[in-house]
This record gives structure tokens, sequence and C-alpha cells, in this order.
């Protein structure tokens, strides 16, 4: 297992951040998802096989902006 902390903008508020977790705990292999829009960050923990460009992809379809580059 991983954890990883992105900073994302956009995280406005208590809607944004479930919509965010319910979207990412879809993913296979990804087991907890914490977003807050008070830290306009995103941690997951998720397996190692995990792939980051899916979890970036979604975040980003969602509407948010991903600001690290975790490639």
């Amino acid at each position: 297992m991983q954890k990883i902390k992105l900073n994302v903008e956009g995280i406005k508020c208590s809607g944004c951040e479930t919509r965010i977790q319910n979207a990412l705990l879809m993913l296979e292999g990804v087991s907890k998802v914490e977003a807050s829009s008070k830290e306009g960050t995103v941690t997951i923990e998720m397996a190692d096989d995990t792939k980051m460009q899916e979890i970036v992809q979604l975040i980003e379809n969602l509407g948010f902006d991903v600001l690290d580059d975790p490639t």
C-alpha cells in the first residue's frame, strides 16, 4: 500500500469532497480517500500498482485541477 497527497484546486465545499471521495473509491486498488476543501488536498491510500494517471484523470474529469505532477 502507498499513500499520496495531491494538491487539488477547486474543492470548495463538502459536496466537492464527497464527489471526489466517492469517485476515487470506485477505482480498483483505492482503499481510502480524504478530500479537504480547507487544505485543497486529496489524500489517497492505494495499492502499489494503482495507476496515478487514472486518478489524476478522474479528478480532472470531475472539474478540479490537480496541481501536482505525480509522474
